[in-house]
């Protein structure tokens, strides 16, 4: 974006006029009515270059000549910047984590899954992060940082607390043929001069919680969500 510079270009800005008592639009002109078309004036031409170039360098971006996508990359900077006087959000910052009901990201997020960016488009998110690739958070829960919590970042593996304790179980001057499923010759001796045999008790806990609660992990009832990321 830059102020206009061709030859016919004046160094001074001129006054202002005036405005309408009543909003004007662009007419294209009517021969049949005699209405002729709207003439762009330079008054209006000047209000809309201010407008742009207030928006760029209000964003903090250097005109640049050779550009032409500054006012969208002053519109992204600006929606993402906080105001901190009044606590009041004018848009969503970079890395702001959300939970989307579909299965690919929306506009302005990257999918939480591991995949890379460009570091060229997305600065704010790669300085961020401190690599172009996002953080894998399928099939995680999200938890607070500190506490007994890994490092910010960091996918902590599933763990439950110890749970210890034993038992043994003494027979005296029985036989037990296929007692708890030990069967004839199969039954370890305890002190078989005594007839005393031990035997083997199995616990299944998907008998109390039922065989569709029992996985190979540790979990709550949940429902799925695809975990987006805010990018520049």
């Amino acid at each position: 974006m830059w102020w206009i510079d061709g030859p016919d270009a004046v160094t001074q800005k001129p006054a202002k006029k005036p405005a309408a008592s009543d909003p004007g639009y662009f007419g294209g002109g009517d021969p049949i009515t005699n209405q002729k078309a709207s003439m762009v004036t330079c008054d209006w031409l000047n209000m809309v270059q201010s407008e742009i170039l207030n928006a760029v360098t209000g964003a903090g971006i250097e005109p640049d000549r050779t550009k032409d996508d500054q006012l969208l990359a002053a519109i992204k900077k600006l929606t993402n910047t906080v105001v901190t006087e009044n606590k009041t959000s004018l848009g969503v910052p970079v890395g702001t984590v959300i939970t989307y009901y579909g299965t690919t990201a929306p506009d302005g997020y990257l999918a939480l899954d591991g995949g890379s960016f460009s570091a060229t488009d997305y600065p704010l998110l790669y300085e961020l992060l401190g690599k172009n690739e996002t953080p894998d958070l399928r099939g995680a829960f999200v938890r607070g940082l500190g506490g007994a919590s890994a490092g910010l970042g960091v996918r902590q593996p599933d763990a439950g607390r110890n749970v210890t304790g034993a038992f043994t179980v003494y027979i005296f001057g029985f036989d037990f043929e296929g007692f708890c499923g030990v069967h004839g010759s199969n039954r370890p001796a305890i002190n078989a001069g005594v007839g005393a045999y031990g035997h083997r008790f199995n616990f299944d806990a998907s008998r109390n919680w039922g065989a569709e609660h029992v996985a190979d992990e540790f979990r709550p009832e949940n429902v799925a969500m695809l975990m987006c990321i805010k990018h520049d």
